[in-house]
């Protein structure tokens, strides 16, 4: 590494809940079960407590009246909303409570004088994993990934993957109190794994593996007898992008004020700014083409073309100083870069601008 070698992240493994698996996970929460369509009557009655690791939403259809159209005699099926097929069905409807999965119980309520239940009668629930797994890598740090004890998040890449650098952002492991192992291995099962490697407790935490491993599963592996449980705002694990070419002269740090001016009849100027963001400036006096073909592949990477929006990565702007000069931050000028041809320098080679995504302490 040199003084001035910026490196980039963005190419995180993590980047669906079926990637990860969390020994525990804090509560989430359910809204109440609807009557969407039909015309039964009977009230539905339901848990909110939900221990899944996503947000989701359950769907519950009235499939047969043949016993009767009351509570007791119709019978339901269910399916989350993003299940291929129905979970379960010929369920009897129940006055009492009655699992159907990941902590939800649902009952209903007979009406005095009407029908309770018709044919295909159809009631949702929408249920959100507050502190669940999807958390680790939405892109935003104030959301909080929170187990209930200090344990493990195994995480399946589905086959082998380089893991280069691994960052924790916003968490709550202590200095000089915690402990937590970055593991890798080619099963999952963890009594001797092939890569085990203490993370340095910081905050950020930001580890380069001395040997990167190649392996299909890895583990965090935290240790504190004083927490009563983990939380992380930001988790990735993947590789960094390194540029042949070091910024010229460091990079640059300033502020900006988002804001508002108005100007009385009077001519009188009022100005009130609302947030301030941190703004980085990366210079390049040169590159290969080699560097700009890495930053075109990069920028197409970070281009969201479901939400249109330009996905958040990280730099480490000095990656010597341990984690003091990691940011969390979106690509400002991702527009303004381009390859010019014909040019073996490379001379007039686009700055480039990042804006901090801000982050709130747990």
């Amino acid at each position: 590494m040199a003084y001035q070698a910026v490196r980039y992240m963005y190419n995180n493994l993590l980047d669906d809940v079926s990637k990860v698996t969390a020994d525990t996970q804090a509560t989430g929460r359910g809204q109440a079960l609807e009557l969407t369509s039909g015309t039964g009557k009977a009230q539905p009655l339901s848990t909110t407590a939900y221990t899944g690791n996503k947000d989701n939403r359950l769907i519950f259809e009235i499939d047969s009246v043949t016993a009767g159209v009351s509570v007791g005699q119709a019978t339901y099926r269910w399916r989350w909303e993003d299940s291929s097929g129905w979970e379960a069905t010929g369920v009897t409807t129940s006055g009492t409570l009655t699992a159907v999965g990941l902590g939800i119980k649902v009952a209903w309520k007979s009406h005095a004088t009407e029908d309770d239940f018709a044919l295909n009668d159809h009631f949702e629930m929408a249920v959100r994993a507050d502190k669940g797994t999807q958390n680790l890598f939405d892109g935003n740090p104030n959301t909080i990934f929170e187990s209930t004890a200090v344990d493990h998040q195994v995480f399946d890449w589905g086959s082998a993957q380089e893991v280069t650098a691994v960052i924790l952002l916003n968490h709550n492991l202590v200095t000089g109190q915690s402990t937590c192992d970055f593991q890798a291995h080619t099963a999952d099962s963890w009594g001797t794994p092939d890569y085990d490697e203490a993370l340095t407790i910081a905050d950020p935490i930001i580890h380069y593996p001395s040997s990167p491993p190649t392996k299909r599963y890895a583990r965090l592996n935290p240790t504190d007898g004083a927490l009563s449980e983990v939380s992380y705002g930001e988790v990735f694990i993947g590789t960094y992008l390194e540029l042949t070419a070091n910024a010229w002269w460091g990079t640059q740090e300033g502020a900006e004020y988002l804001g508002y001016s108005q100007e009385s009849q009077w001519g009188l100027s009022h100005q009130q700014w609302l947030a301030e963001q941190r703004v980085f400036v990366v210079q390049y006096d040169w590159m290969k083409d080699a560097d700009i073909t890495s930053l075109l592949t990069m920028r197409a990477a970070l281009l969201d073309s479901t939400t249109k929006r330009v996905k958040p990565l990280f730099v480490h702007l000095i990656s010597d100083d341990g984690g003091s000069t990691l940011i969390l931050a979106r690509w400002r000028n991702w527009a303004a870069f381009s390859k010019t041809h014909l040019d073996p320098n490379r001379r007039g080679v686009p700055n480039l601008e990042f804006v901090e995504v801000p982050i709130t302490s747990v």
